[in-house]
C-alpha cells in the first residue's frame, strides 16, 4: 500500500537526514513556516496537504509536543520554528520543578515515553524520519526517568527542518493556485449574474 511504501521510505531515507541538513531553508521560508503553524486555517489546509503526501506524522509530532508543553507549563518551550540557535534562546539544563509530586512526575515520564513509542520507536506506526543518533539519545534519556520537553528539542528541530525545506514550497504553490482558481470562480459567477441581470432589463 502507499502508507506501507511510505513506512519503508521513512527507514531508508533516515541515514541522509544530517546530508540533507545542509539544504537549510532560509529565514523567509521559516517565517511563512511560523505564519502557518499559529494560524488556524493555514494549519488545517497544511494539514490536508501532508496527508495527501503521506507526510502527516512529522506535523502529528510537533503538535503531540506543543500539547505536553501545554500540560506541563513550568517546563521552558523547545518549539521554536526558525534557525537552529536563532530566535528563542536554547532551553536551560534545569530539570522539572523539585517539587514535583511523584504521581505527577510518573504521569510526565508516561506522556514523554507515548510520544516516544508512537513517533520515535523504531518500526513504530507514526515513525518520523529523523537520525538515530537522536532516537538513540531520547531514548537514553526516558531510560534515565529525564521527561523533560527539551529531550525532544532535537527530534522537533529536524522535523521543521524537513517540513520547511521539503514540504513548504510545494504547500505555498498549491495554496496559491487553490486561491487564483476561487477568485476565477468568483469572477466568472459574478459576470455571469451581471449577464443575466442585463438580459432581465431588455
Amino acid at each position: 500500500s502507499a502508507r506501507s511504501a511510505h513506512s519503508a521510505a521513512t527507514s531508508a531515507s533516515s541515514a541522509a537526514v544530517s546530508a540533507s541538513a545542509a539544504r537549510a531553508p532560509s529565514p523567509r521560508a521559516y517565517s511563512r513556516m511560523e505564519q502557518i503553524m499559529r494560524d488556524a486555517r493555514d494549519l488545517e489546509d497544511f494539514t490536508e496537504f501532508l496527508v495527501k503526501q503521506y507526510a502527516e506524522e512529522s506535523l502529528q509530532f510537533y503538535l503531540a509536543l506543543e500539547d505536553f508543553q501545554k500540560k506541563y507549563p513550568s517546563e521552558p518551550k523547545v518549539i521554536v520554528v526558525g534557525p537552529p540557535g536563532e530566535g528563542s534562546p536554547a532551553p536551560p539544563e534545569a530539570r522539572p520543578p523539585s517539587d514535583e509530586s511523584p504521581e505527577s512526575a510518573a504521569a510526565r515520564l508516561a506522556d514523554a515515553q507515548a510520544i516516544f513509542d508512537e513517533f520515535l520507536k523504531p518500526g513504530a506506526e507514526r515513525q518520523i524520519n529523523v537520525s538515530g543518533k537522536i532516537v538513540r539519545d531520547v531514548k537514553k534519556k526516558l531510560g534515565e526517568g529525564r521527561a523533560e520537553a527539551r529531550i525532544f528539542s532535537g527530534a522537533v528541530t529536524s522535523i521543521l527542518q524537513q517540513l520547511t525545506r521539503d514540504k513548504l514550497m510545494t504547500f505555498t504553490r498549491e495554496q496559491k493556485a487553490n486561491k487564483q482558481l476561487w477568485i476565477r470562480t468568483l469572477r466568472s459567477m459574478e459576470k455571469h449574474r451581471k449577464s443575466i441581470s442585463a438580459a432581465a432589463r431588455r
